[in-house]
């Protein structure tokens, strides 16, 4: 029996600030966000829900949670949809909680269920605090463990930051979810059709222990992934239009048109020699305010 499809649109890393803040490689993600969620309100396709997949803001306080909550809220009312949010490496929880869901002095992990015409949704958090890569905790995993015990009416598609498959760039899981082999043996014999992740700023899809695994482009910028010497982020942005039709899964990539200029390129000796004495993200905003 063929179902009427159900059309959502997953965007990650948008990597937002509060206007009075500088962000990082001064790029406008905020104008980003707003053009790729105006071409999804131009769509023929209603989505059912709006998802970001981490990364909301970058190394954000309560006020970049607070304004963020309140851009949400004005675009999820334009396009009559809500918009779902979990969150990735560049998150902090206590930060997010406190501006995003008015919940001070929490470190709660961000994890939940939704359904949608009886697709069960559920988003993970995978931030693994003080670290790059991602993992999901023991409890996080009972949790989805239980939710998958029973199947969905239309199946189940997972929600995560980090990617659980490697990829041409990230060749091993060391900066992608660490623990992947553990969700692998919660998911597997489960109604899970698909995971769509972010973490990476460039497309990538898989078969993860036989199930679509699916990264999508940054809003903020992008990651050339055919250079092999070091990190050449560009500008670039879009978004998956995706489709479940009956208990299938269809992703379909949409890249908003721009120059695809370089933004910032080290190479990974420099990037290592630099993070001796501090950390990656310390190393490229140093590089970057070097090239200005």
């Amino acid at each position: 029996m063929t179902t009427k499809p159900l059309y959502f649109v997953h965007i990650t890393d948008t990597h937002l600030k509060a206007p009075t803040k500088e962000s990082f490689l001064k790029i406008d993600t905020v104008a980003n966000l707003r053009a790729v969620l105006a071409q999804v309100r131009s769509l023929a396709f209603k989505p059912a829900f709006v998802i970001i997949t981490g990364d909301l803001a970058h190394e954000g306080d309560a006020e970049d949670y607070r304004f963020i909550k309140n851009l949400l809220d004005e675009e999820s009312a334009a396009l009559d949809a809500p918009i779902l949010v979990a969150l990735g490496n560049h998150d902090h929880r206590e930060a997010f909680n406190d501006g995003f869901l008015g919940q001070p002095d929490s470190d709660t992990p961000h994890y939940y269920m939704e359904d949608f015409d009886g697709v069960r949704v559920i988003v993970l958090d995978s931030n693994w605090p003080g670290k790059d890569a991602g993992m999901l905790d023991e409890e996080q995993l009972d949790w989805l463990q239980e939710e998958l015990d029973n199947d969905a009416v239309r199946g189940t598609v997972l929600f995560i930051h980090h990617p659980p498959h490697v990829n041409s760039f990230f060749s091993t899981s060391d900066h992608l979810l660490t623990n992947n082999t553990d969700l692998a043996d919660v998911i597997e014999g489960s109604d899970v059709m698909g995971i769509l992740s972010g973490h990476i700023h460039f497309n990538s899809s898989a078969g993860f222990y036989g199930i679509l695994s699916v990264t999508g482009q940054a809003t903020a910028f992008g990651l050339d992934a055919s250079v092999t010497t070091g990190m050449r982020m560009i500008e670039a942005y879009g978004y998956n239009l995706c489709i479940v039709q009956d208990h299938d899964l269809i992703v379909q990539p949409v890249e908003l048109p721009t120059s695809r200029r370089e933004l910032l390129f080290m190479t990974f000796e420099e990037l290592a020699k630099a993070t001796e004495h501090g950390s990656a993200e310390e190393a490229l905003s140093e590089h970057a305010s070097g090239q200005d």
